[in-house]
């Protein structure tokens, strides 16, 4: 009984990390202020991890992709950024 409420504590205790752990946090597009929240985005909505963001990707994260790609049927890490920072660098 001690070993299952002692995992039990371990498994309550590591979940927080583990959330914090899962998705970069996103800022939604025409809000980013800088280069690292377009980074964090474009990590966010790259699921698949392979640099380039699928219309289903985007489709799916179309809160962080700038407006501006929505059409498109895939788009770089270069291209997202691009679009991304000229926003930022706008004032959002």
């Amino acid at each position: 009984m001690r070993i299952i409420a002692a995992l039990l504590v371990a498994g309550l205790a590591i979940t927080p990390a583990m959330a914090q752990t899962q998705r970069p946090t996103e800022t939604p597009a025409g809000q980013t202020k800088s280069a690292a929240d377009c980074q964090s985005n474009f990590k966010a909505a790259d699921t698949d991890g392979n640099g380039t963001l699928t219309k289903e990707e985007m489709t799916a994260n179309s809160k962080v992709v700038p407006t501006s790609l929505a059409s498109q049927n895939s788009v770089t890490q270069q291209q997202f950024m691009t679009a991304c920072t000229a926003g930022a660098s706008k004032g959002g």
